[in-house]
């Protein structure tokens, strides 16, 4: 293979061989507009117009040494064994480092260009062109962590990164990549720095690390006590007062409320709306629903205003669902679904699971059996595979509930997710008693409180995948 590769490299001419050497950089695709603007970052005198890389790389996949790919903007790779071979001519030459630096400071550049997107109009085909770099932007911010001057390069990568890790559900990966960065710039002082600490805060809180998280943000307020952030600062209050509120402590919706008040001048309309859905949710979930609706009919009202397309979806979920647990089915029923087409859109897979255990709920209460066995797997499906757990017990309830008028169903089944509730640190949510307490009750019917209270140690006992394929199993 390595002879075969060597017989077509010396057929080309010395421009081709050079162009052919700075693309092993690439891992993956890319486009035209990255193979030029790497040649001019990399070689800044280089001659090199477009049509001339064009046409070197038309040359190249005419020799079998690169790959086009047909699309509405075409992309290119090598395979691997090539792209290899590449780089060795290239680490022969001694240019690795100037082209590695060329792509690390590109890719950044497209971060940071999306993440002005990405709560806009746009932010679906900004996150499919965000989602074709992804190997790219990984390469780049490895090389920026490995660059004896890249820890503030890599600051502003990882942070424009994270509202496509967190939308597409990379979340155990996103926060290793915020970790390793916010190790290597320890000794920046900055609202960047602050800005990741709150984003790795609110990632670890997804992946149901709450103690990490809390330590990231009781970091992230430490820094912003010593310097002007007033964004990162709002993000980390709403960030404890999300983690307390979900833990039944009396100190999340002050918090969230007073995130609400600093984000109110701040000049950051998505932030703000970020600000109002959380306290909107943490208001519903302790069952205050009409102040909850109102503030989630104030924050639609601002998405809406900005076209933060990304917000209208998520508040019109939470909006159903508040309207779900008022009793307001048929107002409920149309917005939910309108919040799951907006998040397909996205793939906002992450969400998706949430909004299919409200429509479960709804459907339950309702008492569709079959469709919140349905819409109940659809949310369990997709917390399996992306391991997002503060929303499992909450599932795990609707689970046992939809196998109530099974001769099948043990009734310490919905026991099962109060022991889990412990391990996470997820207290259960005032608001979900009216559809998980009819499981409760059912079981209460069947056992007696020694077999109850061995239920629940089981429970505790059981790990989040296992109670994951154990609630599979009932729905099968």
């Amino acid at each position: 293979m390595h002879a075969t590769i060597d017989w077509s490299y010396r057929l080309l001419d010395a421009d081709e061989r050079a162009l052919f050497e700075r693309l092993a950089v690439f891992m993956g695709s890319w486009t035209l507009e990255a193979a030029e603007a790497i040649v001019a970052l990399a070689t800044p005198t280089s001659t090199d117009r477009q049509s001339s890389i064009l046409d070197g790389l038309a040359a190249l996949a005419d020799k079998s040494l690169l790959t086009i790919a047909a699309a509405e903007e075409p992309r290119f790779f090598m395979l691997e064994t090539i792209r290899e071979y590449a780089l060795l001519r290239l680490n022969e030459r001694g240019g690795h480092q100037a082209v590695a630096r060329a792509h690390a400071h590109y890719f950044l550049g497209l971060a940071e260009l999306a993440k002005q997107h990405f709560s806009g109009p746009h932010v679906a085909a900004w996150a499919t062109r965000i989602e074709e770099a992804h190997d790219n932007m990984r390469a780049a911010l490895r090389w920026l962590l490995n660059d004896a001057g890249g820890a503030e390069a890599a600051l502003r990568l990882a942070c424009a990164m994270y509202s496509f890790w967190h939308l597409r559900g990379y979340y155990a990966e996103g926060l290793f990549a915020l970790e390793r960065t916010l190790a290597k710039s320890d000794a920046i002082v900055s609202p960047l720095r602050a800005e990741v600490l709150s984003q790795a805060g609110f990632l670890a809180t997804t992946l149901g690390n709450t103690e990490r998280a809390i330590a990231l943000f009781e970091a992230c307020l430490a820094l912003c006590r010593t310097i002007d952030a007033p964004a990162p600062h709002v993000a980390a209050l709403n960030g404890l007062g999300i983690i307390y509120n979900r833990a039944n402590d009396p100190r999340g919706i002050p918090l969230l409320e007073e995130a609400v008040h600093l984000a109110r001048n701040v000049d950051n309309p998505p932030r703000l709306c970020a600000m109002l859905r959380a306290l909107a949710n943490a208001l519903v979930t302790n069952g205050q629903l009409e102040q909850g609706i109102a503030v989630y009919d104030e924050a639609l009202q601002l998405a809406r205003q900005y076209q933060l397309v990304r917000n209208i979806g998520l508040i019109l979920g939470g909006l159903g669902s508040a309207l779900t647990f008022a009793g307001q089915y048929q107002r409920a029923l149309p917005l939910l679904h309108e919040s799951i087409a907006h998040q397909e859109e996205l793939q906002n897979r992450p969400h998706l699971a949430w909004l299919f255990l409200f429509l479960g709920a709804l459907h339950f209460l309702q008492d569709d059996v079959p469709e919140a066995r349905r819409t109940f797997a659809q949310s369990l499906t997709i917390v399996a595979s992306l391991g997002n757990l503060n929303s499992l017990p909450d599932t795990l309830d609707g689970v046992a509930g939809v196998r109530l008028p099974s001769s099948r169903y043990r009734p310490h089944d919905c026991w099962r997710s109060s022991g889990l509730r412990t391990t996470l640190n997820i207290a259960p949510s005032p608001v979900a008693q009216a559809y998980y307490a009819r499981c409760q009750a059912a079981v209460r019917a069947h056992l007696d409180d020694a077999t109850l209270q061995a239920a629940l140690e089981q429970g505790r006992l059981l790990s989040a995948a296992e109670a994951i394929a154990e609630a599979s199993a009932l729905l099968e």
